[in-house]
Formats: structure tokens, sequence, C-alpha cells
């Protein structure tokens, strides 16, 4: 009886750190590693991130299993609250729906906006070295700066 008891909390503390992580998290990749100890996966080569209010694809992804934090670097596309925001390095939040992205542009009520870094969450975006449009000529022929 001892010996069934204590087996079954081995398994109930096993199944302790599954029940700690995202539900519904998927990434796909050419190539996916995990350091347990760092609590990191890293993907690489064709990556697919996906959860419940977020879409992201890129070449490389890094992310943290305890923070419940991702960084994408080598390009992505997120779509972001109907947004699709296309830049160089993406620094997210999950729990907070919180990020920071550099080299960054994105369409907005037909405004082609852009700029050298934005930080947003759910109620707002802050761009620095702003840049907008309204032409949808491939190369604008203005554009508004700040």
């Amino acid at each position: 009886m001892k010996k069934s008891l204590s087996l079954c909390l081995f398994l109930v503390l096993l199944a302790l750190p599954l029940f700690a992580q995202l539900k519904d998290f998927a990434i796909n990749a050419d190539k996916i590693s995990f350091e347990k100890e760092k609590h990191l996966i890293e993907a690489e080569g064709s990556v697919e991130a996906t959860y419940k209010n977020f879409f992201l694809r890129g070449n490389h992804l890094l992310y943290n299993t305890s923070a419940e934090t991702f960084y994408a670097d080598r390009g992505f596309t997120f779509l972001y609250q109907g947004i699709t925001i296309e830049g160089e390095t993406l620094d997210y939040q999950i729990k907070t729906a919180s990020g920071l992205a550099t080299d960054v542009r994105f369409f907005y009520q037909d405004v082609q906006l852009g700029g050298g870094r934005i930080s947003f969450d759910r109620e707002q975006f802050q761009l620095k070295n702003a840049q907008f449009t309204t032409c949808d000529l491939p190369h604008p022929h203005y554009r508004v700066t700040a």
C-alpha cells in the first residue's frame, strides 16, 4: 500500500510541470531543440508559433518556458489583434500580450506605418523613428517621418 501511495505521489509530482505550460501553444519548425535546465526551446527554419491570440512566422525563435516569453530574430511576421507586423526582431511577453520589435512595418486602417522600434500592448502602440504614408505604391513617392 505504501509503495502504491508513493508511486501515485511521484507521478503527480512529475505531472505538475506539464500543467504549468501554456495550453494550446504550438511551435512548428524545421529544427527544434530543448534545454531543460535553462527552460529554453530553440526553433530554426520555417518557424511558426501559434497561440490563442497570435500567429508568428519567422526564421529563428527562442521560447522561455518558465517566463512564457519568446524572442524572434532574423526576420518575422506577427499577426497580433488583427494587425500584421513585419520586422527584424521581436521580444514578446505572452502573459501580458506586450512586446518590443525593431525595424517594423505594418498597415493600419489603410495607412502604411513603419519605424526603427515599436513597443506595444493591448492598449497602445508606440513607434520610435516612425514613418507613415497612405500611398500604396511599392516605393511610395511621399511619406511623413517623425
